[in-house]
């Protein structure tokens, strides 16, 4: 039996994977960092959400509870990967930022 009969009676569609990753990489966009997933730097991979977090815990009143709630993960992600040398006044700072002061 060929590869162009299978049991069906229809074609059988044969995938070289590796002809497809070639491909891809020979027309990769030229501002892809090498060893990035998708393009992305990895020292700025969520940078919004880890500034934020960092910042909100440095604000005066802030408890790990209310941040890891508003992060939607628990105490001990918040500590372990947001949790940054960020000080109060840098912290007040950051939240006072607004689209005409940045």
């Amino acid at each position: 039996m060929s590869k162009s009969d299978c049991r069906h009676g229809r074609k059988q569609i044969v995938v070289d994977h590796r002809a497809i990753a070639a491909h891809r990489q020979e027309n990769a966009p030229a501002f892809v960092p090498a060893g990035t997933a998708a393009g992305r730097d990895p020292r700025y991979y969520n940078i919004a959400r880890r500034s934020y977090l960092s910042h909100r815990l440095a604000l005066p009143l802030a408890s790990y509870a209310d941040v890891a709630r508003e992060g939607g993960h628990n105490e001990i992600v918040l500590r372990r990967y947001y949790e940054r040398r960020v000080t109060a006044r840098e912290a007040r700072e950051y939240f006072a930022l607004t689209p005409s002061r940045v």
